[in-house]
């Protein structure tokens, strides 16, 4: 509040979910008459028009005109042809394409990153002809979901594993790519190429799923690192869970039995027991925010034949149970932080 009182400034809270925020916030505010501002962006209209106590503008965004709409995609879907530029005999076909992304950015951006692999126009006219297009209703997110599951169903096995893993992550989670490698590895996705380390195997995929634009770059000091967008994450979540691949526990339902080979704890009040089906797991790993102390109850809740993962990065605990000399299948274990 010193600081802002004699400064004009601008914040920006992106990505709003609950009006919460605001009342939290606002103390550390003052509205001097500096003409200082504040800028929200929400997904969320109730949001949008809520009172916030001083003179408000909702700007709605628009989706974006024909001519932009082309430059986004082209950058995207052309940027390994020669000039950047679309070639003659997919013009029609790309603008077709365009076109079904309703002028949406996400849309346009993860259509053209999955194009950029695709090189024939029999390539081209074979996705245009299998996309299950849903937009009779024109709900903003129908295109984006539509078009973020074909580019998931375009990724060869082994990188769909991949991608699905990253969902074990909470959201907004700024994921380190060696600490990703690591766990890929563990797991059993990097295929075994000769000579070559599974490390730069690993690291390939990482750099295919930021090219196609499943996952996002990121650079947390000096380790490179990547970030999945979370509507990405919603869709790789609801996969994963369909298939029993990977399942999170965020405490927003009580979870009595775990069908998941794979499980992420992201909220606990500081002790984790044995639930119905935790004998399976393959990969343990848990995120204890806002938690001053953390024990496993007197043992570990699974089976010790099976675990290959298990990462307590940044979780505060004083000791292991016993058993973790006994996971004779363990190839990573995080203990950093």
């Amino acid at each position: 509040v010193n600081y802002l009182e004699s400064k004009r400034y601008m914040v920006v809270l992106d990505d709003v979910w609950d009006i919460k925020l605001w009342k939290e916030i606002r103390i550390a505010l003052p509205n001097t008459q500096l003409g200082s501002r504040i800028m929200l962006t929400t997904r969320k209209e109730d949001i949008a028009f809520h009172c916030f106590g001083v003179e408000s503008h909702v700007h709605k965004i628009r989706p974006l005109e024909r001519s932009d709409a082309w430059v986004l995609f082209s950058m995207k879907a052309f940027s390994s042809y020669p000039n950047k530029s679309c070639p003659p005999e997919l013009e029609k076909l790309a603008w077709e394409l365009m076109e079904k992304c309703k002028g949406l950015p996400l849309a346009i951006i993860a259509l053209g990153g999955l194009m950029s692999s695709k090189k024939s126009a029999a390539e081209w006219s074979k996705v245009y002809n299998g996309l299950n297009w849903h937009l009779t209703s024109h709900h903003l997110l129908e295109p984006v979901k539509s078009i973020l599951l074909l580019s998931f169903n375009d990724l060869p096995y082994r990188l769909k594993q991949c991608f699905l893993y990253c969902s074990l992550f909470p959201e907004d989670h700024v994921i380190v790519n060696n600490r990703l490698i690591s766990l890929w590895i563990a797991e059993g996705f990097v295929e075994h190429v000769k000579g070559v380390t599974p490390e730069e195997v690993a690291n390939s995929y990482v750099m295919e799923l930021i090219f196609r634009n499943m996952l996002q770059q990121r650079f947390r000091g000096p380790l490179p690192a990547c970030k999945m967008h979370d509507l990405l994450r919603d869709i790789a979540l609801a996969i994963a869970n369909k298939d029993k691949f990977c399942a999170v526990h965020d405490g927003s339902e009580t979870v009595e039995e775990i069908g998941a080979l794979r499980l992420s704890i992201q909220t606990t009040n500081g002790e984790i027991g044995p639930r119905k089906g935790m004998s399976r797991l393959r990969s343990f790993l848990v995120f204890a925010t806002g938690v001053s102390s953390f024990s496993f109850s007197k043992k570990l809740p699974f089976d010790s034949t099976l675990l290959r993962v298990l990462d307590l990065e940044d979780v505060p605990i004083d000791n292991l149970p016993d058993e973790v000399t006994y996971l004779f299948n363990l190839k990573y274990l995080n203990l950093r932080g």
